[in-house]
């Protein structure tokens, strides 16, 4: 069974050590998604110079997601929870990076040039 080429570093270096260190595949799964959440949010907030975490709180509540989903629904439905997850989840994130940057960058901007000038 092969890893996309992204994930052997992650296995090699985190997921397999931690095995190793007594941790169970849970945890170790966990730590390897918290990585990837930091790391999907980090690739976001440095081109747009701005640090809101929708990313790493998106990817992070794919876990309980994922863990209550089998749980509470069955069938179709469960398989309906993960595809709108997935179809809307992403696009919702995009829209409020979207939001905050033009908030904190065009709003803030036009706001500025329109404040009168202070006399020193």
């Amino acid at each position: 069974h092969h890893l996309p080429s992204i994930l052997v570093p992650i296995s090699r270096h985190v997921f397999k050590p931690m095995l190793h260190a007594g941790y169970t595949k849970v945890q170790a799964a966990f730590v390897v998604f918290l990585i990837s959440a930091f790391f999907h949010e980090y690739l976001v907030s440095v081109p747009l110079r701005m640090l809101k975490l929708w990313a790493f709180t998106a990817m992070l509540a794919q876990v309980p997601l994922a863990y209550l989903t089998p749980r509470v629904l069955r069938g179709v439905y469960g398989n309906a929870v993960v595809w709108l997850a997935l179809i809307l989840g992403q696009p919702i994130a995009i829209l409020m990076y979207c939001h905050d940057y033009y908030i904190m960058h065009v709003f803030a901007a036009a706001a500025a040039a329109r404040a009168p000038a202070t006399q020193i």
